[in-house]
């Protein structure tokens, strides 16, 4: 009898000889899985000392990744002037391949390591906020600016998906609804139908264009530039795709939020928002609707969360993502019914 495979963890010397073969950029040092998550990543050092990370697309609820809208959105932001983690080219050319795992085929591609400090690192480290970090996330809101403004001369392939109500809040509340009673599920109907009437009436207002998906703030890096500037360097485009832009500034603000499970940001961290939306709108302006939505879509966000989370079930096991846990995420959505967006002065 053989066993089917749910996720199975590469080696990261069979990751070494598929780049040592695939790859012209030299003898391959060092290679280590660095992450596990929803895709597993891979970093390693290769010729003249250059640095590298490449990722293995772990198999989504959503369907096959997004990667062909990715590595074009990465190469056009490249080409308008942002320091992204661009995509490497193989050795005919293409940016990605599949590699065939135990549990089936997974989307593989290379792509350049950023360096640069993580721009909450010095306040979680500390707890306490100094002048670097806020200049950091000025940074971090100028460049998602520059980005959203850059997507406008886009011209996308066709994206796999969407960042709407179906992508953020249907999808994700089905993976819910899987794998709980049926008391939870009535409860998960009844929040995300709040969230969906609300998103629904604003829906027609708001700004759309192409989105980096999962801007946490843990998926960029600020390097010093050479003139004094500072350089925000971003990467893991994995969930980028076009929608809402509005749902980009939610997912920072979400960022706090989901950390206080209330609906202040934390005392420490307060100063950082008016910080991000002033560096965000020195590069592009945010419209009153967009703006005012904001507190809306954290809601979205964590619904979307919590819906990612559900699905790892049959990988990361059900006493992680227990039925408790998914209740409390819910109860966390109800908390943030009526969010104002934080003032910006």
């Amino acid at each position: 009898m053989t066993l089917e495979a749910a996720y199975s963890t590469i080696a990261a010397a069979a990751i070494a000889e598929v780049i040592e073969r695939g790859y012209a950029i030299g003898p391959i040092r060092g290679c280590r899985l660095y992450a596990r998550g929803f895709n597993d990543t891979y970093e390693f050092e290769a010729g003249e000392g250059r640095r590298y990370m490449a990722r293995l697309c772990d198999r989504r609820f959503r369907g096959p990744a997004n990667i062909d809208y990715e590595i074009a959105f990465l190469r056009h932001l490249q080409s308008s002037g942002l320091s992204v983690g661009a995509p490497v080219a193989d050795r005919e050319g293409g940016f990605w391949r599949m590699l065939e795992a135990p549990e089936g085929p997974r989307e593989f591609a290379l792509f350049e390591r950023l360096s640069g400090r993580s721009p909450l690192a010095a306040l979680h480290r500390t707890g306490k906020l100094d002048d670097q970090t806020l200049a950091d996330v000025r940074a971090l809101g100028a460049s998602l600016g520059r980005m959203h403004r850059a997507g406008e001369s886009f011209d996308a392939p066709l994206s796999r998906y969407r960042l709407d109500g179906e992508h953020l809040l249907e999808r994700p509340l089905a993976q819910v609804l899987a794998v709980v009673d049926k008391t939870l599920a009535a409860e998960a109907r009844d929040v995300v139908g709040g969230v969906r009437a609300l998103l629904a009436d604003r829906a027609g207002a708001l700004s759309v264009g192409h989105c980096h998906g999962d801007n946490h703030a843990a998926n960029t890096l600020i390097a010093d530039g050479a003139n004094g500037g500072l350089i925000a360097g971003w990467f893991d485009f994995d969930d980028a795709g076009p929608g809402f832009l509005a749902y980009d500034l939610a997912t920072f603000l979400w960022s706090f939020l989901a950390f206080t499970r209330g609906r202040e940001i934390g005392e420490a961290s307060r100063p950082l928002w008016p910080a991000f939306i002033e560096g965000y709108r020195q590069a592009r302006p945010i419209p009153d609707a967009d703006f005012a939505a904001i507190g809306l879509l954290v809601s979205v966000r964590h619904i979307n969360f919590t819906g990612q989370y559900a699905s790892r079930i049959p990988e990361w096991g059900a006493a992680i993502v227990s039925p408790e846990w998914i209740g409390a995420q819910l109860r966390l959505v109800r908390k943030w019914e009526g969010l104002v967006t934080p003032a910006v002065e």
